[in-house]
């Protein structure tokens, strides 16, 4: 099992007041304290590794899917993970390929195409890096 931080004591103490905010007998509090966000899981069914990202009350959690930790096409964050999906898993191997495959366009014209094949319209064209 990885983690991809140590959380120190500031840390620790942030992590236990939101878990302490959560309903008691709910299932987010559950997979919070099952999943804090420190630790690296694997996402069974797609083979990624992922970080979580926040906890619902139905008990399911979205996660972060980065290019630091897999080879993908765009980096996402995914909602509706149920808990049995995923488990502990380790940091890349050294030498393993890592990183986000599509540019910043790419990945936009990918979504449009999406959104196209879905009848919603698309999504803003990007803004020039140097425009403010």
């Amino acid at each position: 099992m990885a983690r991809v931080y140590e959380p120190d004591a500031a840390g620790l103490a942030e992590w236990q007041e939101f878990i302490d905010t959560l309903p008691p007998d709910g299932k987010a509090k559950a997979s919070a304290m099952r999943f804090p966000p420190w630790e690296l899981l694997l996402l069974r069914s797609s083979g990624h590794r992922v970080l979580p990202y926040s906890y619902a009350d139905d008990g399911t959690l979205s996660v972060v899917v980065l290019g630091r930790y897999n080879l993908i096409s765009f980096e996402r964050r995914v909602f509706g993970i149920e808990p049995d999906d995923l488990e502990p898993c380790d940091l890349p191997a050294e030498g393993e390929v890592l990183g986000v495959t599509m540019s910043p366009q790419q990945q936009l014209d990918y979504i449009n195409q999406q959104r196209k094949k879905n009848g919603l319209k698309p999504l803003m064209a990007l803004k020039p890096e140097n425009d403010e």
